[in-house]
C-alpha cells in the first residue's frame, strides 16, 4: 500500500469516528462504520482510477502539444524559414528544449 493510500485511509478513519456530525440514528453511519472496509477499498479505487485519468489526460495533452509543433514546423518549413530559426522560436514558444524539436523536426 502506497503513501497515499494510507493518508485516505487515516482521513477516512477520522470521517467515520466523527461521520460528519451525524447522530447516532442515522442509518447511513452505522451501515459505514460496519462496512468500513468495503468503503475504504471503494474510497481507494475511485482515487486510482482519478490518477489513472489525470496520466491519460496528460499522455493526451502532451501528443497534442507534439501535433501542434509538428504542424507548426511544417508550416514554417514550407515557408523557407531556416531550421536554426524555427528551432529557436519553437522551443521558446512551447517551452520545450531545442533537442525536442530537432528530434521533430526529423520525424517530418
Amino acid at each position: 500500500m502506497q503513501k497515499a493510500d494510507l493518508w485516505i485511509l487515516q482521513v477516512f478513519d477520522i470521517w467515520i469516528l466523527k461521520s460528519l456530525g451525524m447522530p447516532l440514528p442515522f442509518e447511513i453511519k452505522n451501515f459505514l462504520v460496519s462496512h468500513m472496509s468495503e468503503v475504504a477499498d471503494m474510497m481507494l479505487a475511485e482515487d486510482q482510477e482519478i490518477n489513472a485519468l489525470e496520466l491519460v489526460g496528460n499522455a493526451r495533452e502532451k501528443k497534442g502539444v507534439e501535433k501542434g509543433i509538428i504542424c507548426t514546423l511544417k508550416i514554417l518549413r514550407g515557408m523557407g524559414v531556416d531550421d536554426a530559426i524555427i528551432i529557436d522560436r519553437i522551443s521558446k514558444e512551447f517551452d520545450v528544449s531545442n533537442e525536442y524539436v530537432i528530434d521533430l523536426i526529423k520525424k517530418i
